[in-house]
């Protein structure tokens, strides 16, 4: 016989061993995530078994252990028992309370009290509107939290806005995206960087499945609207007796403006923040024993004009604010409130919730214009471009027609 026959004999498979191969049995029920094993199995079409929603954590990266587990689980005669072989019979479920204060300590949580606390009071009303108004929502077990409570939640959101909504597809689409945005916050309490500060706390395999609720399809926001300049430009010339009515509310308005500033930053910028340049100061925003800035350090350009104009409403010295006003009350009633007032009475409407707001993104567009959009994501502090388009100056757009070659 031929030596060469005999090789590829040997070596080429048949049509038997091309078939697919059977699962190895010892795998089955089983499944891996991120190296932890999970008990997969469905019943009567379901995913569920002695009541616990499927595929739950095993608690284990061992492939024996989770046998082990797995085979004893299917020999249970009850959630008691299946708790027991988890290790879990002795260990409650975390109450939303006791979860709240680890989140609210969490060090490895980016987010600062203030975004906490909104997260906290999303997740609150979401839990609320399924389960009435009058449910103690920080004695509940974590226990409660499922993806059947985000999906009731979202039908009930969904419903009223449609009521609310009915000629207006456009506000029902922005309704769709605050529901969407609710949700991102209220899972957030479980991100990974608060998990790993909630240490005894136990948290049943339903947290999982909570972070696994999608959101609602929902048409992406169109892009800023601009102030325009014509627009700006009335608001500066009408700003020259907003000065004499109100220095307050005329620096914030200028700080916004010229340099960017958020409201929070304006009620923190002080002269110290200031670096006198050629016909220009440049504003750096800076940590202070009361404040930390949002995002990357950063630092914007203003003309030495509108700075110098500034500085003479101020006292001396470099911690001197640059709102000027008689106390941090008054500096923030006039940022946050006097402002917003004068900028309404003067035509300028609400975009998501914020007037004065909007001066940051004309701001943003003005340097994106004049000095590209980079330049506009560094003036803002942004770490990625997308925030930049998506909420502050749109993405590029052609401003003249097509040269074609004839």
């Amino acid at each position: 016989m031929d030596a060469t026959y005999l090789t590829t004999a040997l070596t080429t498979p048949s049509g038997d061993d091309l078939a697919p191969r059977p699962r190895k049995k010892s795998l089955k029920n089983l499944m891996k995530r991120d190296g932890v094993w999970y008990f997969h199995k469905l019943v009567k079409g379901k995913r569920e078994f002695h009541g616990r929603k499927t595929p739950f954590s095993l608690d284990t990266r061992d492939l024996e252990v989770a046998k082990a587990k797995r085979d004893a689980i299917l020999k249970a005669a009850g959630g008691a028992e299946v708790d027991r072989v988890l290790g879990r019979s002795a260990r409650p479920a975390a109450t939303l309370g006791e979860i709240f204060k680890a989140y609210l300590a969490a060090p490895a949580v980016r987010a600062n009290e203030e975004t906490r606390a909104r997260n906290i009071a999303d997740l609150v009303r979401m839990v609320r509107l399924v389960r009435g108004e009058a449910c103690e929502v920080e004695r509940e077990s974590c226990g409660i939290l499922t993806k059947q409570l985000v999906n009731d939640w979202q039908a009930k959101r969904l419903a009223a806005a449609a009521a609310e909504h009915a000629d207006n597809l456009a506000a029902l689409e922005g309704a769709k995206r605050s529901l969407n945005s609710l949700l991102t916050h209220a899972q957030s309490i479980f991100s990974a960087e608060a998990r790993d500060f909630y240490g005894s706390l136990y948290l049943p395999p339903n947290i999982a499945e909570f972070m696994e609720a999608l959101p609602v399809p929902a048409r992406r926001q169109d892009d800023p609207e601009d102030l325009g300049d014509a627009f700006v430009g009335e608001l500066l010339a009408a700003a020259r007796e907003l000065k004499q009515a109100d220095a307050g509310a005329f620096a914030a308005f200028q700080l916004m403006t010229w340099g960017g500033l958020r409201n929070k930053e304006c009620l923190h910028a002080r002269r110290s923040w200031l670096e006198a340049l050629p016909a220009a100061y440049r504003l750096k925003v800076k940590p202070t024993k009361d404040f930390l800035p949002k995002g990357n350090s950063r630092a914007a350009v203003l003309p030495a004009e509108i700075v110098d104009e500034l500085l003479e409403l101020v006292p001396e010295g470099d911690e001197a604010h640059l709102v000027p006003a008689a106390n941090a009350s008054e500096r923030f009633d006039a940022i946050y409130r006097r402002l917003n007032a004068w900028l309404k009475s003067r035509g300028v409407k609400e975009e998501a919730g914020k007037i004065a707001y909007r001066l940051r993104k004309y701001f943003a567009k003005k340097v994106a214009e004049q000095q590209g959009l980079l330049f506009a994501q560094a003036a803002l502090g942004h770490a990625s471009m997308i925030t930049t388009q998506n909420h502050y100056t749109g993405k590029p757009v052609m401003k003249e027609p097509l040269r074609l070659i004839s």
